[in-house]
């Protein structure tokens, strides 16, 4: 299926109910574009992209949808009663719902905020996702070529004649991450990143050049790994190298007996988030970014 696909106010219904639904885990069929539990899956077989696994919802993310309406509110009764239930601790999505029952156009307000909301939300996940399977599947004859060029590629153990140079990248390429933050957070947001250290593990990737064009680092702790970065250098993007070098980071960590696999300080961008979230990984931390000005 190369068609966009369309959100339409059946299929979001779906979504959200599969979403919101904490009793059982269900899945986007892609080709039917249908919501089915997750274990009436035709196939397991994730290089067919017709499975997506619906974006993680939690209590949390309810309750910062019904934040945000209160603040947008211009009631002053109402947004200070909903907001002292907010603040109360206990009863509060029940609660919340019985005031809002007592004035039925605040009530319509709040639906129509929350599906906007989840609308928005769910549209940039399908987008992200398009993107993804575009940059995925651009033709069976492409595809081929891309498996014989990467044939050619060799996913060496921590090689010493690279080691300088994943090094040199790790550490640019995390500094321009974190230049792109305000100047006074940097330093709260600096530990996050973990530059190379002389005993960080690395597989990188060499071109039939013999040149380096890409690494995974990580580092080991207990029974877990935790990978630093994963880069592409630009000009061997579109081969699958990230997806090979996480490949091959897997069957490492199996092999030395690691059970936990984190992600911890890699610039995102809608190619890593698939990789990372379509084998399986959850998301614990997610920053939103976006510039405001005075409205006068």
């Amino acid at each position: 299926m190369n068609e966009k696909m369309i959100l339409s106010p059946e299929l979001l219904e779906q979504i959200i109910y599969g979403m919101e639904n904490q009793g059982e885990i269900f899945c986007l069929d892609v080709e039917k574009l249908t919501v089915i539990p997750k274990n009436q899956k035709e196939s397991d077989d994730p290089e067919e992209l017709r499975y997506l696994s619906l974006p993680r919802w939690t209590p949390a993310d309810g309750y910062n949808i019904m934040e945000r309406f209160v603040l947008s509110l211009n009631n002053p009764l109402y947004r200070s009663r909903l907001r002292a239930i907010l603040h109360s601790g206990k009863g509060v999505f029940r609660n919340f719902k019985d005031l809002l029952k007592e004035k039925p156009e605040i009530e319509k307000l709040w639906f129509h905020y929350k599906s906007r909301e989840l609308r928005s939300y769910i549209q940039e996940w399908l987008d992200s996702f398009e993107n993804y399977r575009n940059m995925m599947t651009l033709g069976e004859a492409k595809e081929t070529l891309e498996e014989l060029l990467l044939s050619d590629f060799l996913f060496l153990e921590a090689p010493d004649h690279h080691r300088e140079g994943v090094r040199v990248l790790d550490r640019k390429v995390l500094e321009e991450a974190e230049e792109n933050l305000p100047r006074e957070i940097r330093r709260v947001k600096s530990p996050y990143y973990h530059f190379m250290e002389e005993d960080s593990d690395f597989i990188a990737a060499e071109s039939p050049e013999q040149e380096l064009a890409g690494f995974i680092i990580f580092r080991q702790e207990g029974f877990s790994a935790v990978i630093t970065n994963l880069f592409t250098i630009p000009e061997y993007r579109g081969l699958r190298v990230a997806e090979e070098l996480y490949t091959k980071a897997e069957e490492l960590f199996l092999s030395r007996g690691m059970k936990r696999v984190l992600v911890q300080g890699i610039p995102a961008n809608s190619v890593i988030n698939h990789l990372f979230t379509e084998n399986g990984y959850t998301p614990r931390y997610v920053t939103y970014e976006k510039e405001i000005t005075p409205d006068y």
